[in-house]
């Protein structure tokens, strides 16, 4: 393939974990011809560009690093190929200066909100996120990169004042009613599906209940059933995200009503679209082609980007869904904007769409090469981060010198007929060996230093008498008549 693009691996059904990434898997889908690019599973500690990043398979140059700079790529490249289509053509000044604000709500207001519901919610990261990294990253950087990732994304949402939706950390003191009974207290640790089961047991054992056994409301005398009951009404009412109801939600709303007031009754965020089948969901095939060939000229890559944003809060099937349920309740026409973009970027085996310019099926890869950082080094990077004290600037520094390819590198150089490139590669390539011997004697001097430090800390003072001691040698003439005998011979 000529292109590959490097994103963070599938999950929850998506083509990728990242907002961003699934933004430029779906601007792709649309703008580049079937067969042109290839998508690859990737991590921030694989390549030495943020993802998603653009790579040309020919040249073997990293040509864009970002969602912006990827549809910058193909804006130029759209100029001079007529297979390649540029969704942004066309936009008055006016909408221009509103996909770029729009971009940046997106990042600034939507992005803390995901962040919220993988990342902060243990509920969430335990029973989703957790699991969907494991799967994508390789042994052992399963250990490694998920916590450094979800202490980055929890510092990105920390503004919000929400931290409580992490009760790995939460050491508040229980509510009284929580110790009615030593039962109630140890079902309050548990599971919602023990809790659940408890629950069933007491709805079926109810009709057997008898009046003695209601006689006697004392807190601790109360039956597993009462406790149960008990417990599972307040554990609902008690959750981390019921406990801040209001901020959470008024968060959540205040960005989806921004979002919702732009789309408005259109399909897309910026243009109306050219049929009038805008609120109208028609069974006829001829329909849906034509549904979908107008959804796709009406795109943008604000669109894009929106719906990797959007997908996100909409698709996962999470614990503590209230992303997705605060959409549903009351803006349910993005809902219906996420459904429909995903069914023309990437329609599924059961979709009737008969238009087969939009099918897009790849399988994901993991990057493999000079470019690709290997995974000792990756794993060495983890954990050097992991520990407290070490992780900082100079390890980014120290990182940016000890990867495989500098920002600017080509790992082709022999390839280059210009004599010219061909030095200057030859340079880039001299200057980071340089840069490796001289971090790596560097460490070694430091280590040496280290060491005779340690080892002069063990020798005497200068100056002092040296006193030796040792054992008496033992001769014959200790032993008396045996011993005189023994000398003789």
């Amino acid at each position: 393939m000529p292109l590959e693009l490097h994103i963070w691996g599938p999950a929850f059904g998506l083509p990728s974990i990242d907002a961003e990434c699934l933004a430029a898997v779906a601007y792709l889908s649309v703008t580049l011809p079937r067969g042109s690019w290839t998508r690859l599973a990737a991590s921030p500690s694989s390549i030495p560009h943020p993802l998603p990043a653009l790579r040309d398979n020919e040249s073997g140059r990293w040509v864009a690093a970002g969602f912006d700079s990827i549809v910058a790529f193909v804006r130029a490249k759209a100029t001079t190929d007529a297979s390649i289509t540029d969704l942004d053509v066309g936009l008055t000044p006016a909408q221009v200066a509103d996909a770029t604000a729009y971009s940046a709500f997106l990042r600034a207001e939507a992005a803390p909100l995901l962040a919220l519901s993988f990342y902060v919610s243990s509920a969430n990261w335990i029973a989703a996120t957790r699991p969907a990294y494991s799967r994508i990253l390789p042994f052992p950087l399963t250990w490694l990169e998920p916590p450094a990732i979800r202490a980055s994304y929890a510092a990105s949402a920390a503004h919000l004042g929400v931290s409580s939706l992490d009760t790995d950390n939460d050491v508040s003191d229980e509510d009284g009613s929580h110790k009615a009974s030593s039962l109630a207290a140890a079902l309050h640790v548990f599971p919602d599906r023990i809790r659940k089961s408890v629950q069933q047991q007491q709805q079926h054992a109810k009709p057997a209940q008898t009046a003695a056994t209601e006689a006697k409301p004392a807190a601790h005398s109360l039956s597993m059933a009462e406790a149960a009951s008990r417990v599972h009404a307040q554990s609902s009412s008690q959750t981390p995200e019921a406990t801040v109801p209001a901020r959470l939600d008024e968060a959540v709303r205040s960005c989806l009503s921004v979002l919702a007031e732009q789309k408005g009754a259109k399909r897309t965020f910026l243009r109306a679209s050219s049929t009038g089948t805008d609120s109208t969901d028609s069974t006829d095939n001829t329909d849906s082609q034509a549904s979908a060939l107008s959804l796709v000229a009406s795109l943008t890559s604000l669109d894009c980007l929106a719906w990797g944003y959007l997908a996100l809060m909409t698709v996962p099937d999470v614990p503590r869904s209230f992303l997705r349920d605060t959409l549903w309740r009351h803006h349910p026409a993005l809902a219906v904007f996420v459904a429909d973009v995903r069914a023309v970027c990437f329609p599924g085996e059961d979709t009737a769409l008969a238009y087969t310019a939009l099918v897009w099926t790849m399988t994901v890869a993991r990057p493999r090469g000079r470019y690709a950082n290997p995974l000792w080094l990756r794993t060495l990077h983890g954990l050097v981060h992991s520990v407290p004290g070490l992780s900082g600037e100079w390890v980014v520094w120290l990182w940016r010198r000890l990867r495989v390819e500098s920002d600017d590198g080509d790992d082709s150089a022999e390839s280059s007929s210009d004599p010219t490139v061909a030095r200057w590669q030859r340079d880039m390539t001299a200057a980071r060996w340089q840069r490796l011997v001289t971090v790596s004697a560097t460490m070694a001097g430091t280590a040496l230093f280290v060491g005779l430090i340690l080892g002069y800390r063990r020798l005497p003072a200068f100056g002092s008498r040296i006193v030796v001691y040792r054992r008496a040698p033992i001769s014959f003439a200790g032993l008396g008549a045996a011993g005189a005998l023994l000398s003789v011979l």
